[in-house]
């Protein structure tokens, strides 16, 4: 069954998972994002998934005087890239849709109105 943009529909691990492996790892040798943030595949057989892993150092929004810079990860099931059309375009998607997760998460912790949370995403 092919996978969702967040990758929800991932059977267990099989040789189409190293091929998505492949598939993902050739991508991200081309690509390229902000400072402080990387991404790359981690394999997860003993739960038959492999995961875009992307990790980032930010400041910490907790400390308003003086924030420190923290680092956050996200982890997200690989999508089963070779049965898509395009594997390309779909996993392009798939890492715009992964990393806009995250940059809203961070949106959320600094959006403040007299000093409160209103989207707190650790609510």
């Amino acid at each position: 069954m092919p996978s969702d943009l967040m990758g929800n529909h991932l059977s267990m691990w099989d040789e189409r998972t190293e091929a998505d492996i492949r598939i993902a790892q050739e991508f991200l040798a081309r690509f390229r994002y902000k400072p402080d943030w990387h991404l790359d595949i981690t394999r997860r057989p003993e739960v038959g998934c492999a995961r875009l892993r992307a990790t980032a150092t930010v400041l910490d929004s907790r400390e308003l005087c003086v924030p420190e810079r923290i680092n956050i990860m996200g982890e997200y099931n690989l999508p089963r890239l070779g049965e898509m059309q395009d594997p390309d375009l779909f996993f392009r998607d798939f890492l715009r849709a992964s990393i806009r997760n995250m940059e809203l998460h961070e949106v959320d912790e600094w959006f403040r109105v007299d000093g409160k949370l209103p989207f707190d995403p650790h609510r």
